[in-house]
């Protein structure tokens, strides 16, 4: 197969989208929607919000082919390409539930589908049983990429790009009670404040096989949350106090912490990890500094 072959909706998979690549469509998908958000040439037809959303007739924004998702309707919608197009409402509010949200890239030049706010958050999310996959967020340097409203339930953020802003991911008190995911993802040393803040009571929460590279502050903080787990993540810290890979307020509870490495880590301080609470809050398995295996402070 060449050129931008898509596979039609009703099935599991697309293929030939961006040199071959393949791209995952959860099981069931009703209704699948194209995006197109940049103005060069990348091998597909220009977006257009006036389009019908298909792969011949994409639309520009995500903002519209939101628009056209049924709310718990199971939709999808692909980003073939994108930067901070046209005409784009930001943050892009992400507020239809059973919606899933994929960057396939149309071009070598990205690992990821890249969404540029000069002026806001890039994706604030109130819907439930939300998925983000593939995309890049760099977002106004003031502000966190992707942020939540009371709402929004079972969100999985997969394999995404963190580059700018002061959190990759923030999770305000109020916004979430229960179900979020975070794995795969990359955090980029411009985050200026931290990698993953919760300062929710969420429960049931995962953050695995996530990147945190030389970030400011905290790679993941929780102030409040129960039941979850921290596990196979990769932090390479930078030195002299500028944050820890892994802190647990107080009120946290339930959450097993486990195989995670970190690179190099404070010299000021015996662990990148703490627990605030007490050590039969949580449970912390064999986590490691450099090539040691390491208790949490």
């Amino acid at each position: 197969m060449s050129g931008p072959y898509i596979m039609r909706k009703g099935v599991s998979k697309l293929a030939d989208l961006a040199d071959g690549a393949a791209v995952n469509l959860p099981p069931g998908t009703v209704n699948v929607y194209y995006v197109n958000g940049v103005t060069w040439a990348n091998g597909f037809v220009a977006g257009n919000d006036g389009n019908d959303g298909s792969i011949d007739a994409p639309l520009h924004t995500i903002t519209k082919a939101l628009s056209l998702c049924t709310n718990e309707g199971n939709d999808a919608i692909i980003v073939l390409d994108y930067w901070a197009a046209t005409g784009e409402t930001w943050p892009i509010a992400v507020n239809k539930s059973l919606v899933s949200i994929i960057g396939v890239g149309a071009k070598p030049r990205w690992n990821w589908v890249q969404l540029y706010s000069a002026a806001a958050v890039c994706m604030d999310i109130t819907g439930k049983h939300v998925l983000i996959r593939g995309l890049g967020f760099t977002p106004i340097s003031t502000s966190p990429a992707i942020t939540f409203d009371d709402g929004a339930e079972n969100v999985w953020i997969d394999q995404c790009q963190f580059n700018s802003g002061v959190q990759g991911i923030l999770l305000a008190t109020g916004d979430m009670n229960w179900g979020l995911k975070i794995t795969n993802c990359h955090f980029h040393a411009s985050l200026t404040v931290g990698g993953i803040l919760i300062n929710d009571d969420v429960v049931d929460v995962l953050i695995e096989g996530n990147t945190f590279d030389r970030l400011a502050g905290d790679c993941i903080h929780i102030t409040a949350a129960t039941i979850g787990e921290i596990k196979n993540n990769t932090f390479a810290l930078a030195s002299n106090g500028q944050g820890l890979a892994v802190t647990l307020a107080t009120s946290v509870s339930g959450f097993m912490v486990d195989q995670n490495h970190a690179l190099y880590g404070e010299v000021t301080t015996t662990s990148p990890y703490d627990d605030e609470g007490t050590t039969t809050t949580n449970g912390w398995g064999l986590n490691y500094l450099n090539l040691t295996a390491i208790t949490c402070a």
